[in-house]
């Protein structure tokens, strides 16, 4: 199903058969007046703009045995308040729900490996569960940037991320009401910015404080002279940790 029912104005909610095992790229895209979307359970992948652009979506109802959500799949559902991710989900897709300007609450499954660049993208009344998935291996470039209240219901202004992390682009976080990262993996990778993109880097890993283990990739990640950052040993770190309470 690939642009089936792409810029179908009038189309306001439609009963996929449960035979269907592919929704491609483009398929519902700009289909203003679609209200309801259920998938059929036999659908693993949502394609490139699967459902992109409908102003009016405000119930979408994901399969259990989906696995990825492709890139900008609900990009611009500026309607959509809440969506309930299936349990064996596994890859969030670059700017998957970018612009979703009503999204509200999403809780990530641990299954989640995956949250590519610009996934929630300015969706600035967005809130998340307390944690991150517990097998997230990599957040990408601006993932949660503009989403100013995201990590504001976090028990401390620190998110902790998995031991099984491998890699952070840092500036997932930016713009966000996010003071410290807690880096569980010794060796997870801290990715390096784009020429375009290293103000923007160095301006926020300064401003950020890093809880880690002595000779981690993140105490020397805030040794690197391009961004001095602030450093705590994971062992003296007590929890609400204020940046004006350590001298970096």
């Amino acid at each position: 199903m690939n642009r089936t029912f792409y810029d179908t104005t009038l189309l306001r909610e439609i009963e996929i058969p449960e035979s269907v095992e592919e929704i491609g790229q483009y398929t519902f895209s700009y289909c203003r007046g679609l209200e309801k979307l259920i998938v059929p359970e036999r659908v693993t992948v949502l394609g490139h703009e699967a459902a992109s652009n409908c102003n009016q979506l405000t119930t979408v109802v994901l399969p259990e045995n989906l696995t990825e959500i492709g890139s900008k799949a609900f990009h611009s559902c500026q309607a959509l308040t809440d969506v309930q991710l299936p349990k064996n989900l596994e890859k969030i897709g670059w700017s998957a729900f970018a612009y979703c300007t009503a999204l509200k609450h999403i809780e990530l499954p641990d299954s989640v490996k995956i949250i590519d660049y610009g996934a929630f993208y300015h969706c600035v009344n967005l809130r998340l569960s307390e944690h991150l998935p517990q097998h997230l291996e990599e957040i990408g470039n601006d993932a949660f940037n503009l989403c100013y209240f995201t990590f504001d219901n976090t028990i401390y202004p620190y998110i902790s991320l998995p031991a099984g992390m491998k890699k952070l682009y840092l500036l997932a976080f930016e713009n966000c009401q996010v003071s410290g990262l807690i880096v569980n993996n010794p060796d997870m990778e801290f990715a390096e910015p784009d020429n375009r993109d290293a103000y923007r880097f160095n301006v926020l890993a300064k401003n950020m404080w890093f809880v880690g283990y002595a000779g981690s990739t993140a105490q020397q990640f805030t040794e690197n002279p391009d961004h001095p950052g602030k450093f705590i040993l994971i062992d003296d770190y007590q929890g609400q940790i204020m940046p004006s309470e350590t001298a970096a």
